[in-house]
């Protein structure tokens, strides 16, 4: 048998067998000459990108709190914002591409700084019907009633980024003054449920919250939340790392107590991550040298500046040795196959580490944006979170016989996703 060839034990009564090198893989009894062949078909991994499949928006560099991992720094004190001209710019080119790729989430710092963009923004898209879908990441505490109204019966979907209870949040996520936000953020989300019907929130996983993050969710599934998607925070942000083996134990519960109760058929919080595994496992090929955030053929997100520049995602910003284009000279899917993009050079196979790896078509050495942040050369180096991911896809992959024996593939896969892409910072 090739080395490339690997034999995982599932939950079912068929093994998960997989090429490492094509990323193809099969449930089967036993691994036979056919099996090698289907799974052994070579792809071609030089990423050519059709279409763009999601598009945020740096509305502003403004910010009220004061996160200790922000991945902003010193961007903040500039205090700029985008203009209505630089903004219409923007949809102009979303408008450019196919409806079903329209989607915008408006980003930051904190985007409901400049609120009064993202209103004039919709309305003008209304305006020349440009069947835009439009969602919003936020911090959470610059909402109000008439706020929230306009985006919600505008079918802008909010987002909240909360990092746990009231001591977590408040510690990691404070106002720029070191007062607390808990209170304010939840008062909101709880406005923005009631008017929007669910609420999708993300959580940056720290030193500081790592050790609870299982009774986090149960706190959050009592809030009613409905979706939540927990991000390990880039390495090397002033020591705020999770350790690697309290943060795969705390999230293997987590995947478990989620599995086992969609099993039961009972109501419970959706966990993103479990879903975004699946979803790299599913299509039985690498999609992307982006695996992270690409579901397929598409350049999975641009990210446009406050000032029109383009660049791959939003741990990019005003970083111009990664820009790609600016939005006056250039539309979005002209420059999405420039050689300059990280999406195209990326090779797991030079990483070390990476490239005998079984599950390297899945993880793709990690996320390139959060390596680049932290100061790692993503051509040559594999992501510290490598045991994590590595364990996190065995497990779903293990579960994969069930999940299809229970018709739980496209219920996880195909409900509706919380906002959220890129960057969870």
């Amino acid at each position: 048998m090739s080395e490339a060839i690997f034999e995982l034990p599932t939950l079912g009564s068929r093994k998960f067998i997989c090429n490492a090198e094509t990323g193809n893989w099969v449930l089967a009894d036993f691994c036979d000459a056919d099996v090698i062949d289907e799974i052994s078909k070579p792809h071609d991994f030089k990423r050519t990108y059709e279409n763009v499949s999601l598009t945020l928006l740096n509305v502003s560099r403004i910010c009220n709190f004061n996160c200790k991992y922000c991945l902003i720094g010193d961007l903040k004190g500039f205090k700029s914002s985008m203009s209505l001209t630089v903004g219409k710019k923007a949809i102009d080119r979303v408008m450019e591409l196919p409806k079903e790729d329209r989607y915008v989430i408006f980003h930051g710092s904190e985007p409901m700084a400049n609120y009064k963009l993202i209103k004039q923004l919709v309305i003008y898209t209304t305006k020349n019907n440009s069947n835009i879908q439009f969602s919003i990441q936020s911090n959470g505490s610059l909402f109000n009633k008439e706020n929230i109204n306009f985006l919600t019966q505008n079918n802008v979907y909010i987002g909240i980024s909360l990092d746990g209870t009231e001591r977590h949040q408040n510690s990691t996520r404070p106002y720029t003054d070191g007062s607390g936000t808990y209170n304010d953020v939840i008062k909101n989300l709880l406005l923005i449920k009631e008017r929007q019907g669910e609420i999708g929130v993300t959580l940056v996983i720290t030193k500081e919250n790592v050790n609870e993050l299982p009774q986090i969710i149960e706190h959050f599934e009592g809030l009613g939340i409905g979706a939540v998607y927990l991000c390990p925070v880039a390495q090397g942000k002033d020591n705020l790392s999770p350790n690697i083996e309290i943060l795969t134990e705390k999230m293997l519960k987590i995947f478990d107590r989620f599995f086992n109760l969609k099993l039961r058929g009972e109501k419970t919080i959706e966990i993103e991550n479990f879903r975004k595994h699946l979803i790299n496992i599913i299509p039985k090929n690498s999609p992307s040298n982006c695996v992270q955030c690409s579901l397929g053929s598409k350049y999975p997100l641009v990210g446009i500046d406050i000032d029109g520049g383009i660049y791959p995602c939003d741990y990019f910003w005003d970083k111009k040795e990664f820009l790609l284009g600016n939005i006056f000279d250039h539309a979005l899917n002209s420059v999405i196959n420039l050689p300059q993009d990280f999406r195209t050079y990326k090779n797991v196979n030079s990483i070390p580490g990476c490239s005998t790896c079984d599950w390297k078509r899945f993880c793709g050495g990690g996320c390139p944006g959060s390596e680049i942040m932290s100061g790692r050369d993503i051509r040559h180096t594999k992501s510290p979170y490598c045991h994590y991911n590595k364990t996190m896809l065995q497990y779903v992959a293990e579960r994969i016989p069930i999940l299809y024996e229970k018709n739980l593939i496209d219920q996880i896969i195909t409900r509706k996703s919380i906002p959220i892409q890129g960057d969870c910072n």
